[in-house]
């Protein structure tokens, strides 16, 4: 079944960023509460502005996909050189702006003085690699496209070990370096994502089986790709700026409880990851199969290849949702040991057991849309339920009506339900196969 040999992969390298987050989370989150809330506030504010180049992976995936369904070699070839070039204009666009503005990201986010203190140099840090982040979500979104999902999967093995040994060097001060805390992970993750980068260009110049399809690694536009590939990624661009710093006043809403609450909030999401895990995975196998089959005139094969995918995500998701509710404080204890922020995060981890399959269907059946091109409804719909249904919610509940994180979460677990049958009704009601690219 072409689905599960491309899920594999790619559940494989979403598994090793989850177990890298986790790690990083534990080993940070021996150093106190502050630093915890720190990195957890820094990496909320990466998913912002990483967010928006995100969908550089979806688009050249969907694009990709699509030639290569057609038998088109050089134009797959031309995606990825544009959004390469892309990825080194914005790229140092944002590491400069970030260098300047990160200590007041922790301040409008109202952190604690120690944390803004912590948080600021590790963020400036962060910023440091947005120009081989996003080249990597070139390349990932290249390879995906013609169906190769084991490429980005060592490639992201590779680098989140070496992240993974670099945050044990660095943050403790191992093999004669010195105890670095906070920055440590933070130079660690920059060090990681140069060497993706370029274990990526080494692979992609190297492989003889990608001559036809192989981007020249020259920083040239080409309007007409370059185009094509703005109109399928700028709604999803936009879309994911605008859910991330959704995500952002949730964490916002959060940090006016204390850090206790919000120490509790950035483990419960880092351990939600493992439940993206089969779900990404999926929803990439669905996203690269739509696309090609689609350009393949293969109509029946491309809905065949998403709902699969769909149901596969919904059973492993329900899994992750039965250990979510009954062994949450197994899993709060591999990160922290103080009993008040235990307390916390078992109690979220038991919401957000119950919309696992939701999240399921809104991961894998969103993924497979925009495989299809059909990026201007999913920013639609994604965008109305996070700011007319998730961020007020989640506001009301937690602040004035006294629920606190449990009140957060449950405008969360809201947001997942309704997210989910959405891009379920939209995917059964056919209209992205007539979307051309």
């Amino acid at each position: 079944m072409r689905v599960l040999g491309l899920a594999g992969p790619a559940m494989a390298s979403m598994l090793s960023h989850t177990l890298l987050t986790l790690v990083d989370t534990a080993m940070v989150g021996r150093l106190g509460a502050d630093a915890l809330a720190a990195v957890g506030i820094g990496g909320m504010a990466m998913y912002v502005v990483m967010s928006a180049f995100f969908a550089i992976d979806s688009g050249s995936r969907a694009i990709v996909a699509r030639y290569f369904g057609a038998g088109d070699c050089s134009r797959c070839g031309q995606v990825c050189q544009q959004a390469l070039f892309l990825s080194l204009v914005f790229g140092i666009i944002l590491s400069i702006g970030g260098w300047f503005l990160s200590d007041d990201m922790y301040r409008l986010m109202r952190a604690e003085t120690t944390v803004v203190a912590l948080g600021g140099e590790y963020l400036k840090l962060r910023l440091l690699a947005a120009t081989f982040i996003f080249a990597a979500f070139a390349f990932n979104g290249f390879f995906t496209g013609l169906g190769d999902t084991k490429t980005p999967m060592v490639v992201m093995i590779t680098a989140n070990s070496l992240n993974v040994i670099l945050n044990y060097v660095l943050i403790f001060g191992k093999l004669g370096f010195p105890a670095l805390g906070v920055e440590g992970a933070a130079l660690a993750t920059v060090i990681a994502r140069v060497s993706g980068f370029l274990l990526y260009a080494i692979i992609i110049l190297s492989k003889t089986a990608l001559k036809a399809y192989r981007p020249r690694l020259t920083f040239s536009p080409h309007w007409e790709r370059m185009k094509q590939l703005i109109r399928i990624a700028a709604p999803t661009s936009f879309e994911q700026v605008m859910q991330a710093t959704g995500f952002l006043a949730f964490t916002t809403i959060i940090t006016q409880l204390g850090t206790i609450p919000l120490a509790a909030n950035n483990i419960g999401l880092n351990i939600t990851m493992i439940s993206f895990m089969p779900a990404y995975g999926f929803g990439v196998a669905a996203s690269a199969l739509v696309g090609q089959n689609l350009g393949a005139k293969k109509i029946e094969a491309a809905e065949r290849s998403g709902w699969t995918a769909a149901i596969l995500g919904v059973f492993f998701m329900t899994l992750m949702g039965l250990v979510f509710f009954f062994l949450p404080k197994y899993l709060m204890v591999i990160f922290t040991n103080d009993q008040q922020v235990i307390h916390k995060g078992v109690t979220i981890l038991k919401i957000l057991a119950f919309v696992q399959p939701f999240d399921a269907l809104h991961i894998v059946l969103g993924l497979a849309l925009r495989g299809a091109a059909d990026t201007k409804w999913v920013m639609a719909c994604n965008l109305i339920i996070t700011w007319l249904l998730f961020v007020p919610l989640s506001y009301v509940l937690a602040l004035p009506l006294g629920a606190g994180l449990s009140g957060a979460w449950g405008g969360l677990a809201l947001f997942i339900f309704s997210a989910g049958i959405a891009m379920t009704w939209r995917f059964r009601g056919g209209k992205w196969k007539e979307i051309e690219v």
